[in-house]
C-alpha cells in the first residue's frame, strides 16, 4: 500500500481530475444511482469490526495505483486520489464506531474524506439517524453508495471541498480518517470542523501520528480535545498492526 508520501510524490506533474458538478456541490445531496457503473474496477474487501454484527463489506478500486498513473497534471489546487485506499486510520476509527467508543446512534452523523467509506458504513450499521459521506472526488462517493447497498445500509454522499462546507453538511458529529497528510489540511479541516459541527456536537480526527496533529489541535484550542491511542490490528494494514490516534473535539 504506498503512502500518500509516496503518491504525492509520483504525482508531481500530474492534474488530478475534477469531476463533480459544483451545482451539486453547493446544492444537492449526491447520491450516484445503483444501476450505474462505477468509475474503475472494483475488488469487494471484508473489513472485520468489533461488535455482534461483525465484518462490513467494502468496495475498493481493484488497483489503486492505476488511478494515480491515469492522471495527467496537478496543479497547487488539486488533491490527490488518496480515497482510493483502505487507511488504518479509517480501521481504527470504524471500529471505534462500532465499539461504540464513538456514539452515534440517533445522531446525525457526516464523514470528511470519507474514502471508500468505511467509516460511514460503520456509523450508519451503528445507528445513525442519518450519514452524509462527504469527499473531493465523486467517483469515491459512487464507491461509498455501492458499498452501503452492498451492505443494506443507508447513506447520502456529498461532494464537499473543505474550504467552502456548505451548511447542510453540519451534524451533531464529523468524523475524519486520516485528513492531516499536508500542512494545509489542518487549517481547512478545523474551519470545516467550525463550519459543520453543531453546536454540543463532537468531531472526532483519527491520525496515524502525523506532525500536523499538533496544528489541527492548535486551531481548535478553543474547543476541549482529548486524545486517545488504539492499536489496529488487521490484515488490511501493513504489517498487520498499526497505532492510531483518535482526536476527540468537544463544541461547547
Amino acid at each position: 500500500m504506498p503512502s500518500p508520501e509516496s503518491c504525492a510524490a509520483r504525482a508531481t506533474g500530474v492534474h488530478a481530475r475534477r469531476t463533480f458538478v459544483s451545482v451539486a456541490r453547493a446544492l444537492f445531496l449526491y447520491t450516484p444511482p445503483m444501476s450505474a457503473p462505477l468509475p474503475y474496477p472494483a475488488t469487494r474487501l471484508t473489513v472485520p469490526l468489533a461488535g455482534p454484527e461483525g465484518a462490513l463489506t467494502v468496495l475498493r478500486p481493484a488497483r489503486p495505483d492505476a488511478i494515480i498513473d491515469a492522471l495527467t497534471e496537478l496543479d497547487a489546487d488539486e488533491k490527490l486520489p488518496y480515497w482510493a485506499e483502505l487507511w488504518p486510520s479509517s480501521l481504527g476509527l470504524a471500529d471505534a464506531v462500532a465499539r461504540g467508543e464513538v456514539e452515534v446512534a440517533g445522531r446525525s452523523v457526516t464523514e470528511l474524506g470519507c474514502g471508500v467509506g468505511l467509516v460511514s458504513l460503520a456509523a450508519a450499521r451503528a445507528g445513525a439517524r442519518r450519514v452524509l459521506a462527504t469527499d473531493w472526488y465523486t467517483e469515491c462517493l459512487s464507491f461509498a453508495a455501492a458499498s452501503a447497498a452492498e451492505n443494506g445500509l443507508a447513506l447520502d454522499t456529498l461532494p464537499v471541498d473543505w474550504r467552502t462546507p456548505p451548511p447542510e453538511a453540519a451534524a451533531e458529529v464529523v468524523l475524519a480518517a486520516d485528513v492531516l497528510y499536508e500542512r494545509r489540511n489542518a487549517h481547512d479541516v478545523a474551519a470545516a470542523l467550525r463550519a459543520l459541527v453543531l453546536p454540543g456536537g463532537v468531531a472526532v480526527v483519527a491520525d496515524p501520528g502525523r506532525t500536523y496533529q499538533r496544528d489541527l489541535i492548535a486551531a481548535l484550542s478553543d474547543w476541549s480535545c482529548r486524545r486517545t491511542q488504539v492499536t489496529v490490528a488487521s490484515e488490511h494494514v501493513p504489517q498487520g498492526r498499526a497505532e492510531i490516534a483518535l482526536l476527540r473535539f468537544e463544541r461547547s
